[in-house]
């Protein structure tokens, strides 16, 4: 592939080939130019069109070198082509199709032992594939679709709204060979699960985000510096209050995470009210934030306690870099 047809294709899915690991259909992600040298692409792994040859190590183990599905590497411009190929199979599902087409390859007589080995690994697949399934309760999710719109990421909901994915508070969930991952947005597409497995996903993919975690008292109690949620949560004490003692929470920073407006300031005021049998407790959140890209955040918070026997205390944060 030449450059000129290679950044046309930036965004779509190639053939890439690697003679010791074999041959793949690939999303090409970039190109990487340098002045006098051929050029390179950065492409992420979709899935297996053929299988590598079968190596067998010292120890008499037998095994091919496949790269795994969601891998993002360079290689060089002259191992990617251009396909027509219409991809509707999951990484697996394209490994049991290579280990059908190797077995049809081979000859019972000569290669008996690969092919053995071929009928081992697809019986094992077989059972993964076909193992209960970990479901989502979609009923306790919102579902979204991951899309690169204008250089940003962001996940779009069955609605059309827009959940830009920078600076994004949620925890989110993921499905992958019908494992369900949990984790957060990293930047640049990835996803890193809480178990350090990383994740790049391509534009049509799924992402799911628990509907608690739009609860919004606890989007303010996310948002909030651990310092800052601390000293929270001993403010409240000292007023003998819990955070189940809550009885309403308008949180106006909710609505703007919300908003289809892209925006890095957010300011505003959250209400609080909390009950107990000593009375009501009255909580004005101030809050400022300015997000910087490649600089430090920009955050400010000021709570005021009020009881309805006319008790107040204030407690102000900025961090070090607040104006």
């Amino acid at each position: 592939m030449d450059r000129k047809e290679a950044q046309q294709l930036i965004g779509f899915t190639v053939q890439y080939t690697d003679q010791h690991k074999g041959t793949y259909l690939a999303r090409l992600d970039d190109l990487i130019l340098e002045p006098r040298k051929p050029f390179r692409g950065q492409i992420t792994i979709l899935a297996l069109l053929s299988l590598p040859t079968l190596i067998v190590d010292k120890q008499q183990e037998a095994f091919y070198p496949l790269i795994k599905e969601g891998v993002s590497l360079e290689c060089s411009g002259q191992s990617l082509e251009k396909t027509d190929f219409k991809n509707d199979l999951s990484y697996n599902e394209s490994l049991l199709l290579a280990y059908e087409n190797r077995i049809k390859q081979l000859s019972y007589n000569e290669d008996f032992f690969e092919i053995e080995f071929l009928n081992s690994k697809k019986q094992q697949l077989l059972t993964k594939c076909l193992a209960i399934r970990p479901t989502i309760e979609l009923e306790d999710y919102i579902k979204y679709t991951f899309e690169e719109r204008n250089e940003h990421f962001v996940l779009i909901d069955e609605h059309g709204g827009i959940l830009d994915l920078d600076d994004c508070p949620f925890e989110l969930m993921w499905q992958i060979d019908s494992t369900n991952y949990s984790g957060y947005y990293i930047g640049a597409g990835q996803f890193e699960s809480n178990d350090k497995q990383m994740y790049s996903p391509i534009d049509g993919d799924w992402i799911f985000i628990h509907k608690d975690q739009f609860d919004p008292y606890m989007i303010l109690r996310q948002e909030l510096e651990p310092q800052v949620l601390e000293a929270f949560e001993k403010s409240l004490m000292s007023y003998g209050l819990t955070h189940d003692d809550l009885i309403e929470c308008h949180n106006t920073l909710l609505r703007q995470l919300l908003s289809q407006e892209q925006t890095s300031d957010f300011s505003g005021t959250n209400f609080l009210t909390y009950k107990t049998n000593q009375g009501i407790t009255m909580v004005l959140h101030h809050y400022d934030r300015k997000l910087k890209k490649g600089k430090e955040d920009i955050i400010y918070d000021r709570f005021e306690f009020t009881t309805e026997n006319g008790k107040r205390s204030i407690f102000t944060y900025t961090n070090e870099y607040s104006v």
